[in-house]
């Protein structure tokens, strides 16, 4: 082992010792060293070493993996919070994997406390991750919640069936254990007092850090669920009867008050009414200690109101005085209790005789004690040992101040003063321990110091100037005389320091480039150096807790430039001219030799040297300025002071927009599409000029630039409210920008501030409604001009100043995307869409509807829904012109499912109140009844013929086919089934075919033309209407008393379509019709002879059922069919065939007859 020089030798000779034995045991010991030694190779074995854990079963090697772990999380590793966070989210499912599969309690615990680092760290993690991980946000919340059972559950076993039965004080270190995460989970999961971003520490991640548009990260569950868990820490504080359980609460609680000062008005309120009745059965030393604690974070909060560190807690100060006066009262109580237990138990063994033997044995021997001591002096001892255990607190404050005052009045004045001197004299300066115990207190409070460099120099030098001001100590005046007259000489005498030397120009430029030239060289060797001074020097960089030195170096330098370097030329100038000598020149070069000791300095000098100097910053920060940033920043900020501070005497000082520009110039020639220092950088500037506002806007357009310029800009919307309202409007002309993919980038950042950030989300929903408004036609007067805020441009650099005619979808898409999108956040903008939808003109509100499904969809179809019921109501009170679009929604809501009843309703009252186009029954017409299909079907077979606006007669059959798909049965096999994708309530409710085609040829609503068109389209639904059907209908009709004008074309068309039909209609139908004396109907009589014509010669038997008139008629129209009966009456012969035969004509010989008839 002592041959192992690096962790992973060691951790080899660790895994080859025996397992769980001594060897094994000192073998981790001096690797956990190594390690501590060398926390950089930490989280590089970390993650192996406890996935080789997670199989085997409890060990010493198990332990010593889960500890490290745990170690490595912490901060005392010395690892960088970032890679902390990045070994917890790695190591993430392994540990959820201990904690469900822990052995024993001294696992479970281990892990526990793992997880109390895990939670913070990558909680931060996955808020600050783009996009945040669903999967271990799932991990972390079900670990979480497995964690903060065990504060309550005493009795409950860890998740393992096999596992032996626990120990109770490991089971106790489990609920100690989870009371500290939940301390975690509380600090985690609400606000701090201070909520700016940019004042948040890395190492206290808060619900501040939440991602607004995270579905699974909800800042407001989480706060519920921290002040949650912290009510159940309060009720378990006053339920719990074990007296450690109760300390580690009160302890957690004092974190939480001093990290979260909101939670104090919560907290004191819990310790001030509580009480130990729950801890009756604990002895009285573990009772005072739980009140002990209690008083100790009662007596730091009463410190921290009455110093005004908590603000929000000052109302609390006199409830925070009770509580400690009932604390105090409680131990006096217990001290007492205890005072008397201990006297009773004391008397009782007095009265117990020391020689009286045990019963059934024999007398003991008597010992005998050499060391007699004498009665009195035992009686003194027992007196004293009395005091020393009375306990003076439990004492009344009257009869404290009077036992002072009668012991005092028996000692002189002269006595008294003396014990006063003497304790004077003694009592000198702390001690060093105690010095050194101070700073060391001083040094853990850290963060809550602050660096004010003016301020501190200002202490200082006060100090010195007292320092010099005192006279010689006591002390000086044991020496010899020489030594003290020497000391009152110098003591009285004023000692000025001679002043420096000055130096020319050529030395202070070289001064100045070989400083800085130092420290490029030297990097981070200024901060050793200056770390290798004495004990003096550190405690004071300790206590100042300024920036790193070498930050400090860098702030010199730049100080010298910025203000050091002054042209005096202008000042001496100004004082000339105020004083109105008669030779101005004469007294400016007086002056200014006076200044620079006789060496005149042009203007341009000064400007050529200051510049020289600049750009040696300038190009020491451009090297890399995503790691110099902090430098490059108070670079910037002296640069602003100095410009702002010249601003009066020199107006066109402009030093820092100068330099600003050409610093961001340089790093944009490198900037890489995935970094933030950009936005970091501009966050930090102390004032933003034009031209950076330019400058954004110009990267922004860019395809390589456009993430870290929308990224700035959202920054600057978001923290910087003095240049939110430019920052803004940039964002807000991206949203027009022709590139899609630009587009929809800064519509998504629009969109995180609606409808919850203020003042961003009015300002954003004003310019979309102003977008959409330069669409309307004809605009609505009350709602132009001065209603709407004057701030927001109703036009962008991207847009035309009118539309191009035609009019391009393309065009159209730019001024309606915004807000589209956003009114899927706020469905009242609905209200704006509908109504600028009506005074648009007919091609701009067709590529409006182009785009407009998605925002329905979006929107959500579920009913009862707030964006659901703004909905119906805009559709109940659309205004007129926008039926087209009302259309298109109806649509949208009954695609893909069944409508809701109260789209039913609403269009049912639509039709019956507003006369609307039949189209709107069509989404609705399959969740009608029987009855008022029948009664809405001829408006829809209305639209076959009405000329429907925005419509074809193409696409108007294809609609009244699809009604009839939806609302029509299956006459044959599947009986009730409909194919369409609107399924039916009760296929009872479904219209029989030979219904419809009824209804088709009776209806007087229905115009002929209309009736014509819709039994075509029966006809070629052939699933629907075969010929069984067909020849109901045409025998439901010719039963009927009067017959319909398209009945003959029906039948015509049915014996085309179904040669089946041919001998119905010949033998049954046109005998039927003959007796109802067909030819007295006018054209049903012409489609009684053309039908006769169609099926013959199967038609010739019913034809010659005709009276001789009517039979001579179909003789003369159809002369074919003469020829054709005449051969059929010479074939059949007879007795009526002379009859007959005059009626169709004898023309034909004998001959040509019997040709004719074979």
């Amino acid at each position: 082992m002592s041959q192992a020089l690096d962790p992973v030798s060691a951790l080899t000779y660790a895994l080859s010792c025996p397992t769980d034995s001594p060897e094994q045991a000192n073998a981790l010991k001096a690797l956990r060293a190594l390690f501590e030694a060398q926390p950089n190779t930490i989280p590089q074995l970390c993650r192996p070493l406890l996935t080789n854990t997670i199989s085997g079963g409890d060990s010493l090697f198990k332990r010593f993996a889960i500890e490290l772990f745990g170690y490595a999380l912490t901060p005392t590793s010395g690892l960088t919070p970032d890679v902390r966070a990045q070994l917890a989210f790695d190591c993430l499912e392994l540990a959820a994997t201990l904690l469900a599969s822990a052995e024993n309690n001294q696992i479970l615990k281990l892990v526990i406390q793992c997880f109390a680092s895990i939670y913070p760290l990558v909680f931060r993690y996955i808020c600050l991750s783009r996009p945040p991980s669903r999967g271990a946000w799932d991990l972390l919340s079900s670990s979480k919640r497995r964690i903060l059972e065990f504060i309550d559950d005493v009795n409950a076993d860890v998740p393992n069936p096999g596992a032996p039965a626990y120990n109770s004080n490991e089971r106790l270190g489990v609920r100690i254990a989870a009371i500290k995460f939940a301390q975690r989970v509380i600090l985690v999961q609400t606000r701090p007092a201070q909520q700016d971003p940019r004042l948040q520490r890395p190492t206290d991640p808060n619900l501040t850090i939440c991602p607004p548009n995270v579905p699974f990260i909800k800042a407001e569950a989480l706060d519920a669920e921290g002040n949650m868990v912290l009510m159940q820490l309060m009720t378990t504080l006053y339920k719990s009867s074990n007296a450690d359980i109760l300390i580690a609460i009160i302890n957690a609680c004092a974190q939480i008050a001093k990290q979260r000062t909101s939670m104090v008005q919560l907290l004191v309120p819990a310790f001030h009414h509580w009480t130990p009745q729950a801890l009756a059965q604990e002895s009285i030393s573990r009772q005072k200690s739980v009140d002990k604690a209690n008083y100790v974070v009662l007596n730091h909060l009463l410190r921290q109101v009455q110093d005004g560190r908590l603000p929000d807690a000052a109302s609390m100060r006199d409830s925070i005085i009770q509580a400690l006066e009932a604390s105090s009262r409680r131990m006096r109580d217990l001290n007492h209790l205890e005072q008397v237990r201990r006297a009773e138990a004391a008397a009782k063994r007095a009265a117990e005789p020391e020689d009286v033997p045990y019963a059934g044995s024999d007398a003991k021997r008597v010992k005998l004690d050499p060391d007699v001591v004498p009665g009195g002096v035992a009686a003194n001892a027992a007196a004293r040992a009395a005091l020393v255990e009375f306990d003076w607190r439990a004492l009344e404050r009257d009869t404290v101040t009077n036992l002072i005052i009668a012991n005092l009045q028996h000692f002189s004045e002269e006595h008294i003063a003396a014990a006063i001197a003497a304790f004077r004299g003694g009592s000198g300066p702390p001690s060093a321990a105690a010095e050194s115990s101070e700073i060391a207190q001083v040094a853990g409070d850290d963060e809550e110091m602050e660096y004010e460099p003016d301020k501190l120099n200002m202490e200082l030098e006060t100090k010195a100037a007292e320092d010099a001001a005192s006279g010689p100590s006591d002390a000086l005046e044991a020496e010899d005389e020489e030594e003290d007259e020497l000391t009152l000489q110098l003591g009285s005498t004023a000692y000025e320091l001679p002043p420096p030397q000055p130096l020319d120009s050529a030395q202070t430029d070289s001064f100045l480039k070989a400083t800085m030239l130092r420290f490029v060289s030297s990097g981070g060797g200024l901060a050793s150096s200056s770390q290798s001074a004495g004990a003096e020097g550190q405690a004071l960089t300790t206590l100042a807790r300024g920036p790193p030195p070498s930050e400090m170096w860098v702030l010199l330098f730049i100080r010298m430039v910025t203000r050091g370097q002054r042209d005096t030329t202008g000042s001496s100038h100004n004082r000339a001219k105020n004083e109105k000598t008669e030779d101005d020149e004469e007294l400016t070069l007086e002056a200014s030799s006076s200044a620079v000791k006789g060496k005149e300095r042009s203007q341009d000098e000064v400007w050529a040297r200051n510049d020289s100097l600049r750009g040696m910053i300038l190009d020491y920060v451009l090297e890399d300025l995503p790691a110099r940033s902090r430098i490059a920043t108070l670079w910037m900020n002296e640069e602003w002071y100095n410009s702002t501070s010249r601003s009066v005497a020199e107006p066109d000082y402009t030093d820092y927009s100068t330099w600003l520009d050409k610093m961001l110039a340089g790093y944009l020639a490198h900037i890489d599409s995935s970094d933030r220092t950009l936005s970091q950088l501009v966050l930090d500037l102390p004032y933003l000029p034009p031209s950076v506002f330019a400058l954004l806007s110009d990267l922004a357009v860019q395809q390589s630039t456009t993430l870290p310029a929308l990224e700035a800009l959202k920054e600057l919307v978001t923290l910087r409210p003095p240049v939110r309202e430019e920052a803004l409007r940039i964002i807000l002309n991206l949203t027009t920008h022709p590139t899609t993919v630009l587009r929809i980038s800064a519509i998504k950042a629009v969109k995180r501030w609606v409808p919850d950030v203020k003042p961003m989300d009015q300002l954003s929903q004003d310019f979309a409604i102003q977008l959409l408004r330069r669409l309307e036609s004809h605009p609505d007067p009350e709602k132009g001009g001065s209603t709407e805020p004057t701030s927001t441009p109703t036009s962008t650099p991207y847009l035309p100043a009118t539309l191009d005619s035609p009019v391009r979808p393309a065009q159209i898409l730019q001024h309606v995307q915004l807000i589209f999108a956003l009114c899927v956040k706020v469905p009242e903008l609905l209200d704006e869409i509908f109504s600028a939808y009506s005074r648009m003109d007919e091609p701009v509100q067709n590529a409006v509807l182009d785009h407009f499904a998605p925002v329905i969809r979006s929107i959500g179809t579920a009913s009862g829904t707030p964006a659901y019921t703004r909905l119906l109501d805009l559709l109940r009170t659309f205004e007129a012109g926008a039926d087209s679009l009302v259309l298109r929604v109806l649509r949208i809501l009954s695609d893909g499912g069944r409508p809701s009843s109260q789209l039913v309703a609403l269009v049912k009252t639509l039709i019956s109140e507003r006369n609307l186009d039949a189209r709107f029954l069509i989404p609705i017409i399959t969740e009608l009844d029987r009855n008022e299909i029948i009664k809405f079907i001829p408006r829809v077979v209305s639209m076959l013929g009405a000329n429907v606006p925005g419509s074809t007669p193409g696409e108007e059959k294809g609609l009244v086919r699809s009604v009839f798909v939806a609302v029509l049965e299956k006459p044959a096999r599947g009986f009730g089934q409909v194919s369409t994708n609107l399924p039916r309530l009760k296929e009872s409710q479904l219209l029989e075919p030979v219904r419809l085609l009824v209804l088709l040829h009776e209806s007087p609503e229905i115009g002929m033309a209309s009736a014509r068109d819709a039994i075509d389209i029966c006809f070629g639904l052939t699933d629907f209407f075969p010929s069984e059907i067909l020849a109901a209908t045409i025998q439901q009709l010719v039963d009927n008393p009067t017959l319909p004008v398209l009945f003959m074309r029906t039948v015509i068309q049915a014996v085309k379509t179904y040669k089946t039909l041919i001998s119905y209609v010949a033998k049954t139908l046109m005998t039927r019709l003959i007796q109802k004396k067909i030819w007295t109907l006018g054209k049903l009589w012409d489609g009684f002879i053309l039908c006769g014509k169609i099926i013959a010669p199967a038609s010739y038997g019913a034809l010659l059922l005709l009276p001789p008139a009517q039979l001579a008629e179909v003789a003369e129209k159809q002369p074919s069919l003469r020829i054709g009966l005449r051969e059929h009456v010479l074939k059949k012969g007879g007795h009526n065939i002379s009859k007959y035969l005059d009626v169709l004509g004898r023309e034909e010989t004998p001959a040509s007859t019997d040709a004719g008839a074979s």
